[in-house]
């Protein structure tokens, strides 16, 4: 491996093993503390932490308010919403099976990307893909809700969709909407910004605040792992190997997450997965797989296909 990759794969490793964790420390802090208040001081000391750092000590400026705007929009749907919901999720199904279905989404992300750019295509591997991830995603439900059922189960698999859809959305948002600051300013807002709302909904919806009481030493010591590596350490990790690596390469993350989720799951928190979550996981991870493949080669042929119109027009 060459020396200039070496740092761009430690960062990489650091986004697999980091955010496999964020599911164990999420589902321990929900214990006893609500969610909007979890959510809203991790992100707020997150965006702390990297502000004092980005605005204190770089003297970056503010990015103009149009982009501020975006930026803030962004958050919301990818850290506040997906982030919010995913954990509400957790008091309704295994940690395991969530950190399976978060692994399907490149699916959400593909299908919004058909949805808002009509140029790109769906060829035979990605259908073959989607299809098998589909089945994968068929088996969960089937498991939760009629082998191994779990109250509020049907519930919490919804929360999770809808969190993987605002995640995508996100993401496809920032791909239509650019914006001109460094990736970690924009990390920085979104971080903060999101977790100002998510405060302001925690203060509005509840009266009781015993849980914020130091002696709650779990919950905060799982707030404080999460602020620091699951969002300041895992998402600068995201970003940094996002800009030395191909988006193929970096997508791994997604195959190794929920294996990372499901090992500690069942070595800490004693939670059992059966024949059926296994198949699950094979078909989700297999699919992934398949549909990154699939774009791959729609991405080549398309280049060929420009260069040879390139190439006529030239002539």
């Amino acid at each position: 491996m060459p020396r200039s990759l070496l740092k761009p794969y430690i960062a990489l490793a650091c986004v697999c093993f980091f955010w496999g964790t964020t599911f164990i420390a999420s589902r321990i802090a929900i214990n006893t503390f609500p969610v909007t208040f979890l959510s809203g001081i991790r992100f707020i000391l997150a965006g702390s932490l990297l502000g004092i750092y980005f605005f204190g000590i770089k003297k970056n400026p503010l990015p103009p308010l149009k982009e501020l705007s975006v930026m803030i929009f962004n958050g919301l749907l990818m850290i506040g919403a997906a982030n919010g919901l995913l954990t509400f999720a957790l008091n309704y199904m295994p940690t395991n099976t969530a950190s399976i279905i978060c692994a399907s989404l490149p699916f959400w992300i593909l299908g919004l990307n058909l949805v808002f750019y009509k140029t790109e295509k769906v060829n035979s591997q990605t259908f073959i893909g989607l299809v098998v991830g589909f089945v994968g995603l068929l088996i969960i439900f089937y498991d939760g809700l009629f082998v191994s059922p779990k109250e509020g189960f049907g519930f919490g698999l919804l929360l999770t969709i809808i969190s993987n859809l605002s995640w995508a959305l996100g993401m496809v948002f920032t791909k239509k909407y650019k914006v001109s600051s460094k990736p970690l300013v924009v990390a920085t807002i979104q971080l903060f910004s999101a977790g100002i709302v998510m405060l302001m909904l925690g203060f509005l919806t509840i009266d009781n605040y015993d849980f914020m009481s130091l002696s709650n030493t779990k919950g905060w010591l799982a707030i404080l792992y999460l602020a620091i590596f699951g969002s300041v350490v895992g998402y600068g990790a995201y970003i940094y190997s996002l800009a030395h690596l191909p988006v193929t390469v970096v997508s791994i993350y997604t195959y190794i997450n929920p294996l990372i989720a499901i090992w500690l799951s069942w070595w800490i928190l004693d939670e059992e997965i059966n024949a059926l979550a296994w198949l699950s996981v094979g078909l989700i991870l297999v699919s992934v797989y398949i549909v990154n493949r699939g774009f791959n080669t729609e991405k080549k042929a398309q280049k060929i296909a420009n260069k040879k119109e390139e190439i006529l027009e030239v002539v």
